[in-house]
């Protein structure tokens, strides 16, 4: 295969489609289960497709522009799980022809044929919810972007445009998702070390890094919204607790066979003549890169597969001069089929229930799972004090309380006047017909807010409440 993809020919994209659906074709075919983080995006898109505003009317500290990419999905397809992986695989395999012109238009490697893309494909398969369309695979698209312009610069010495690009390009991508914030230190390595950038030009580079950021804080601002931007969005990350989707050990056996091939290729490249001084550059700028990929996910709010996204360039980048640069083409083949098969065996392993699912990487807590209330409330708006939002696959989100660690800045503290205040106003705009107390509050926060009480009953259910015009239809 790898001698396949070398060759220069356009039509090999044909068979880079058919390697791409072939690797997902029993997860289109047979998906199965539906993940948390889906349900969460999808009850996040349908509130905001009404007309609702991020952060004032919707507590959550997802960045803003993946939101309104799940409104617009829930507008055209509505609660959709094979809409989220039919976009993701659009996404996916765009990404890995774009990461092939990366190669081709600043020569990168010292052949030019679609062997980048076919590798970036398999690396796009190293986990299962790599196939969603997650935050961190729409912010990858402007990650991209501007590894293409940094290069360019290195090589060419572009305009102060090409400098505002790069800036403005990062910054979209950290409104997709906010750590990619991170990445603007990676042009600033290259601009250092490898190209004589005027101190006028970083300041382009500020300048574009905060006209897309600037323009979302407007939006705000006329919204007069600010306070609930920057509580909600900007500084939850700095105070919520982490979430720990999956532990240190799943991430090892997901990167392993990967791994491997990068640190060989690394080695390989130590002691290597065959590139111009201009290759090594860009090689350094890559190790830069994984690095930089690799801090960003250890210090992330959430350890989820999906975010290991922004290491797969630089994986791909070392594991292809690997296959390149090995003198005996047996083992560059060898290479590419172990780390297909490795990729596809650890995600369809711990997808459908294997070895690694029983023993090592443990999925079953990332699925969504029936609700004891499914049967009693369908289509319904509904509150839930908690974490468990499975009952609201079938229901929608009532109240701006949707992220718990959000939530409890009013719900934590029941003794302060503002936010009893803040709690009925958000009833009040937004009425919910059940409220599931996982978090058993309501007794008190109806004690402190007495109109609730006269709203609502307990059911024969002790953490489940009903709007009491609901009990006489």
């Amino acid at each position: 295969m790898v001698k396949f993809f070398r060759v220069n020919d356009p039509f090999r994209i044909i068979a880079l489609l058919i390697l791409a659906l072939a690797c997902r074709a029993s997860f289109f075919l047979n998906p199965i289960h539906l993940t948390i983080q889906e349900l969460n995006w999808m009850v996040l898109g349908e509130k905001l497709s009404k007309g609702f505003l991020l952060y004032r009317d919707i507590w959550d500290n997802i960045s803003p522009l993946s939101a309104g990419m799940y409104a617009l999905v829930h507008l055209a397809f509505g609660k959709s799980a094979i809409a989220y992986h039919i976009i993701a695989f659009v996404l996916s395999f765009g990404h890995a022809l774009y990461f092939n012109y990366i190669a081709r238009k600043n020569e990168l490697f010292n052949d030019k044929s679609y062997l980048p893309a076919a590798v970036y494909l398999i690396l796009t398969n190293l986990f299962f919810d790599f196939f969603t369309l997650s935050p961190v695979l729409m912010s990858t698209t402007f990650l991209l972007i501007t590894i293409d312009n940094v290069f360019f610069h290195i090589r060419r010495q572009t305009s102060d445009a090409g400098i505002f690009n790069i800036g403005f390009f990062i910054s979209l991508a950290s409104l997709f998702y906010l750590p990619s914030i991170s990445f603007i230190l990676f042009p600033i390595f290259a601009f250092v070390l490898f190209s004589k950038t005027s101190f006028r030009q970083y300041l382009v580079l500020l300048i574009g890094f905060s006209f897309p950021s600037g323009i979302t804080f407007l939006i705000y601002f006329f919204q007069n919204s600010v306070a609930d931007f920057m509580t909600n969005f900007v500084f939850s990350h700095l105070y919520l607790a982490p979430d720990d989707i999956y532990n240190a050990p799943v991430f090892m056996v997901i990167l392993i066979g990967p791994m491997i091939v990068v640190i060989l290729a690394i080695l390989s490249l130590a002691g290597s003549n065959r590139h111009i001084n201009y290759q090594i550059i860009c090689q350094q700028l890559m190790f830069f890169w994984m690095l930089l990929a690799l801090a960003v996910f250890t210090f992330s709010e959430k350890s989820a597969g999906y975010q290991l996204m922004p290491l797969v360039p630089a994986m791909a980048f070392f594991t292809i001069h690997y296959m390149l640069a090995v003198r005996k083409k047996f083992y560059a083949e060898i290479a590419f089929w172990a780390l297909l098969a490795n990729t596809m065996y650890i995600t369809y392993d711990s997808f459908y229930g294997g070895l690694l699912q029983h023993t090592i990487i443990n999925t079953n807590e990332t699925f969504v799972k029936p609700h004891q209330y499914d049967q009693l409330i369908k289509n319904s708006k509904v509150l839930v004090t908690g974490h468990n939002h499975s009952i609201l696959r079938y229901n929608t989100l009532a109240t701006p309380y949707f992220n718990w660690g959000l939530a409890e800045n009013h719900f934590g503290n029941l003794n302060s006047y503002n936010n009893v205040i803040g709690i009925y106003q958000n009833f009040k705009k937004d009425w919910p017909d059940y409220i599931i107390d996982d978090q058993e509050i309501m007794p008190a926060v109806i004690e402190r807010v007495p109109i609730l009480g006269q709203k609502y009953a307990q059911s024969s259910f002790q953490d489940l409440y009903v709007r009491r015009d609901l009990l006489k239809k």
